[in-house]
């Protein structure tokens, strides 16, 4: 271990002995002197006599501000389903850009079919209710017509038979009671028996009953079966199936054929297109997707995705036209008009200037702080959107209406 410790320290003499050697050697070649630099004597500073230049100002147009803003579309439609569904298929992406009637989206149509085929099993009882009601009517008219008409012609031949009865009765009983007066006369003149003449008179007796009996019973039967007429005419006006219920069957039939149709036609609202050409949008949105269990979220709009009745899920935005929302500030705001020129420059289009107008001026403004109010203005672009894109920045210059002087008051 000594001998380690003694080998270490030869080595560290041995190099610095070295160091030593090494400095001895620099001084040496430098003639044992460090040189250093020499001063130089400070340059005289050259005096320039310039003639003044006289800077010129931009002029400020006070009937003219600028004001920062972003090129936006002018148009944007949001896009809703007519009907509460999943998507059953996406057609476009966030950025795509499609023609007015291209379609969009088209949505599953189980549900509405479902509701189609009820519909139609409803409307298809209706007319089913309907047919057999004006079988019902048709039948029931026809048997009351035939009991009519059979209680008319019973009526008539019991007539005309109590009748033959009647004068018959009638007869038998004149009869008798001529015989009668003819044997009372005999008898008179001694001709017959008191026994004669009173079996004549049994006989005048028994002919007057049997005539009354008879025109009794003709009286009963030409009740009863006048009573079966007044009956049979009855029936026939109190009809089970009235012409208001052939007619409300028929409203019925119509409301469902309306219902019908109206779920047929809904049935082209699970396509959904385009209604402007221009830019899509996806509207960022949170529903609870029908392939996904309960409490799951779906924030990517796409199949199985459930959207509802009137519910936006995109935007379409125009790319036709373009325009700038700025800022006014309260004090400017009433120095300009819907109408208004404006000019509209940028970084992206040094080239060109593009013209435009006032195309809105909200009423409401918003605080900015220090008191100051700044009112929205868009403003639209009226020149040709050549190399403009959407998002681009761009300074609107405002043609301001002229402020007039204040006129000097007179003592």
């Amino acid at each position: 271990m000594r001998g380690t410790w003694l080998r270490i320290f030869g080595l560290l003499v041995f190099v610095a002995a070295i160091a030593v050697v090494g400095g001895w050697w620099m001084m040496r070649g430098q003639g044992g002197q460090i040189s250093l630099p020499e001063p130089t004597e400070p340059a005289q500073a050259e005096t320039i006599a310039e003639e003044p230049k006289h800077l010129s100002l931009p002029k400020i147009d006070p009937n003219k501000l600028t004001y920062p803003g972003i090129i936006e579309p002018y148009e944007s439609v949001p896009v809703s389903a007519k009907l509460t569904a999943n998507i059953a298929s996406l057609k476009v992406r966030d950025g795509s850009v499609v023609r007015k009637g291209e379609l969009l989206c088209v949505l599953d149509d189980t549900e509405i079919r479902q509701q189609i085929d009820s519909a139609r099993l409803i409307h298809m009882q209706a007319q089913e209710t309907l047919r057999r009601a004006r079988e019902t009517r048709a039948a029931e008219a026809e048997r009351e017509t035939l009991n009519l008409s059979t209680a008319e012609l019973e009526l008539e031949s019991y007539r005309k038979e109590s009748r033959l009865q009647l004068e018959e009765a009638r007869a038998c009983l004149e009869r008798a009671q001529k015989e009668l007066a003819d044997y009372e006369a005999l008898y008179e003149a001694k001709s017959v028996s008191a026994d004669e003449v009173r079996l004549k008179r049994e006989e005048v007796e028994d002919a007057t009953r049997d005539y009354e009996q008879r025109q009794a019973s003709v009286e009963v039967g030409m009740s009863s079966r006048e009573q079966r007429v007044e009956q049979a005419r009855l029936d026939i006006q109190t009809e089970s199936v009235s012409e208001q219920d052939l007619k409300a069957y028929e409203l019925s039939i119509a409301n469902a054929r309306a219902e019908l149709d109206e779920r047929e036609g809904r049935l082209d609202d699970t396509r959904i297109t385009a209604p402007i050409s221009g830019t899509v949008t996806v509207i960022s949105r949170t529903q609870t997707s029908a392939r996904m269990m309960p409490g799951e979220s779906a924030e990517v709009l796409g199949p199985g995705v459930r959207v509802y009745e009137g519910d936006p899920f995109l935007e379409i935005a125009a790319t036709d036209r373009a325009c700038v929302r700025i800022e006014v500030d309260e004090t400017d705001v009433g120095r300009i008009q819907v109408g208004t020129k404006a000019e509209i420059s940028g970084d992206a289009f040094v080239d060109r200037k593009l013209d435009g107008e006032v195309a809105e001026i909200q009423i409401a403004g918003r605080r900015a702080g220090q008191g100051v109010s700044l009112f929205p203005v868009t403003v639209l672009i009226t020149s040709p959107l050549e190399k403009v894109r959407m998002g681009m920045t761009a300074d609107v210059t405002l043609q301001l209406v002229e402020l007039e002087e204040p006129e000097e008051g007179h003592e």
